[in-house]
């Protein structure tokens, strides 16, 4: 086994993992300084000298385990602890905050929306990645045949609706009473029951909590596949509680010194336009506001390169 360097040792639930390329010397420097009046240490590594993956607690999203423990069952050379997660309690799940993105399919899907991304060129960075789930029942992606999901592989808390993906990297069940649960193998329907339902090897499991009506569109025989697509919207607003997210998570290190100034958003200035769209008098021209153009839709570009992110298979 590699000798591993941990940065951080804590019960971590998932940590970015890096496994040392033998073909180029000295991937990982070992560093001293002093911040804030502090001696500190620090790790640099030559992202073109190693390969980065997530390493995953229990090998399953939101399980428990050391981050130690972690690295060596990855045979690292370093790591870090990658995200937050649900640390009070004792539940043996407990849901990151962040998404979780490896081999190019989402595996959790987060309630925050930045991610530090990593793509085959050794680049990485921190962006703000807003993401959506869209499926589709025989094929077809809009109304009535269209469907949504919140979370993917996300433990539901509480009591509250909810529509969540479940694949096969949660596990071999559900483990979650009530639904319906739509099992789908192969990208058909193949079961739907209010118990807890085995996850398909080449497929995946909607479960529904409230949601009567969108859960009444699945039949068994009928087709089902979703994509994870970028979001062309934000949810970020100035004064929103959602904003403050953005100043305890790792875009902090990013936006430090650009906090937002303004909440309107280029739809608000068409609507101002129809609103004061009345007849003018005859010595007075109208006074419209110029609508602002949308930016052009990005929802399916992602910076690391990925794709839409179709159903597993």
């Amino acid at each position: 086994m590699m000798p591993m360097r941990v940065l951080i040792l804590c019960a971590g639930l998932a940590g970015t993992i890096g496994v040392a390329a033998p073909v180029v010397p000295g991937p990982i420097i070992v560093g001293h300084g002093v911040v804030a009046g502090r001696a500190v240490a620090f790790l640099k590594v030559r992202l073109d000298a190693v390969r980065v993956k997530i390493g995953l607690a229990g090998g399953r999203p939101g399980r428990i385990e050391a981050l130690d423990a972690i690295a060596r069952r990855y045979g690292a050379v370093a790591a870090i602890n990658g995200g937050d997660y649900e640390a009070y309690g004792n539940a043996p799940i407990r849901n990151p905050n962040h998404t979780l993105i490896t081999g190019g399919g989402l595996m959790f899907k987060g309630d925050v929306g930045d991610v530090l991304w990593f793509d085959q060129h050794g680049r990485a960075a921190i962006d703000r990645v807003p993401l959506k789930i869209e499926g589709a029942l025989d094929g077809r992606w809009k109304w009535p045949d269209n469907w949504y999901a919140y979370w993917i592989n996300r433990l539901p808390s509480g009591t509250s609706d909810t529509i969540t993906i479940f694949t096969p990297q949660w596990g071999e069940r559900t483990g979650l009473a009530g639904g319906p649960q739509v099992q789908v193998a192969d990208g058909v329907v193949t079961a739907i029951q209010n118990s807890s339902t085995i996850v398909p090897r080449h497929g995946f499991v909607v479960y529904f909590r409230g949601e009567a009506k969108a859960a009444s569109h699945f039949a068994v025989g009928r087709t089902a596949q979703y994509r994870v697509v970028r979001a062309s919207g934000t949810n970020d607003k100035a004064g929103s509680p959602l904003n403050l997210l953005r100043w305890v998570s790792p875009r902090t290190v990013k936006e430090t010194f650009d906090p937002p100034h303004c909440y309107k958003y280029p739809f608000m200035a068409e609507e101002a336009a129809v609103q004061t769209d009345a007849p003018a008098s005859e010595d007075e021209s109208p006074r419209r506001p110029a609508a602002t153009k949308p930016p052009p839709n990005t929802r399916d570009r992602f910076p690391w390169g990925g794709v839409d992110g179709a159903s597993p298979g």
